[in-house]
């Protein structure tokens, strides 16, 4: 009877090798955005929004208006209107301030809904 000798992956290592491997696949998405796009077939043809940023607005900012600022990717600030009535999910469009003058989306996160009224709701469970 023969006895096959072969080395074996101790459990370390092959930890190690996933996570290079997964390391190694998230910095080509870091340095190459549009590569890491679902949908690739749109990329040469209207393709002006690269950069996506999500916000949480205030309850009283998302209810009556005002200004929030964030920050770019590229660490510069940035100032975004947010409207009365402003409703979760709800995107804006910033035209220009992304990397190489592309356009940036920005989704509003808030608790605000006009139909559910949360700060009444939230006055009534004090009171």
């Amino acid at each position: 009877m023969t006895h096959l000798n072969i080395s074996p992956l101790n459990r370390r290592s092959f930890l190690s090798y996933v996570a290079l491997g997964t390391l190694g696949l998230l910095t080509k998405d870091l340095l190459d955005p549009a590569s890491a796009m679902a949908d690739s077939e749109g990329l040469g043809k209207n393709f002006s929004t690269l950069e996506n940023y999500h916000i949480f607005v205030p309850y009283t900012t998302a209810r009556v208006g005002g200004k929030q600022t964030f920050t770019l990717r590229s660490g510069e600030p940035c100032q975004v209107a947010i409207p009365s009535k402003a409703q979760d999910s709800q995107e804006i469009t910033i035209k220009g301030r992304g990397q190489e003058g592309k356009d940036i989306t920005v989704v509003l996160h808030t608790l605000y809904d006009r139909q559910l009224r949360i700060a009444d709701q939230v006055y009534q469970e004090i009171d």
